[in-house]
């Protein structure tokens, strides 16, 4: 009987330190992380007309779980880029070290994530784009500022880009949160400031996106309003 205790308290012990485990999910740290995981821009800003805010009303739902882990819905927390017609292919770049963590086939192109040495779990996405052969399969290695693709653009001349943080909680993060000074800069010499490429949730929650129909799973917004747009200086 008291070999029979001992196992069975081990075992609770054993269960009590994996939950424990999971509740300090590692991702917490990649929240929290000073230093910057985006140290090379992943655009050509002379190709970009427009960028649209974190949180608008453009496309469809994109939304989820925010920094704080507070819930968030029907709206598009990513951004969308409005080439320059004239500019020719629109190249991306890899924003840090680290690898193709994930590639997903598209009606346009295909979904992109690209994952930081740092952390596996933080994952970068490009939307709608090609990647050059070299780069075409998950596990591909990238360096920080290296050409990796196009923009795919069959009929619309517009791409996205966003940023989740997965694990237990899964996060959906502005890549401008997590961009150097330097590349911060690039930006703000172009008129997008954190301060407004970014619309809080307050704001969002008080102005709500106006839902065309509903998808499944997904909603299509009625239209997008110019307040949803940084146009590039």
């Amino acid at each position: 009987m008291k070999k029979r205790l001992i196992i069975i308290s081990s075992v609770i012990i054993i269960l009590i330190l994996g939950i424990g485990m999971i509740v300090a999910d590692p991702q917490d740290n990649d929240i929290n992380s000073s230093e910057p995981l985006i140290v090379a821009n992943p655009l050509d800003l002379t190709q970009i007309k427009l960028l649209s805010k974190f949180r608008s009303c453009v496309g469809h739902d994109y939304s989820g779980r925010n920094a704080k882990g507070e819930k968030e819905t029907d709206r598009s927390m990513k951004h969308y880029i409005t080439t320059i017609q004239s500019s020719g292919q629109v190249k991306i770049f890899a924003p840090f070290d680290g690898t193709v963590s994930a590639i997903a086939r598209e009606s346009r192109g295909s979904r992109v994530h690209l994952s930081p040495k740092a952390t596996a779990r933080t994952h970068f996405i490009f939307f709608h784009v090609d990647l050059l052969p070299a780069f075409d399969q998950k596990g591909s290695v990238i360096t920080a500022g290296q050409h990796i693709g196009y923009a795919h653009e069959r009929d619309l001349v517009n791409f996205d880009m966003g940023m989740r943080i997965f694990g237990l909680k899964q996060r959906t993060v502005s890549p401008f949160n997590y961009m150097s000074s330097d590349v911060l800069a690039q930006y703000s010499a172009r008129g997008v400031t954190l301060e407004n490429i970014i619309k809080s949730k307050a704001d969002r929650d008080a102005d709500p996106c106006i839902i065309k129909e509903e998808l499944g799973r997904d909603s299509i917004f009625v239209f997008d309003q110019p307040d949803d747009w940084i146009e590039l200086q």
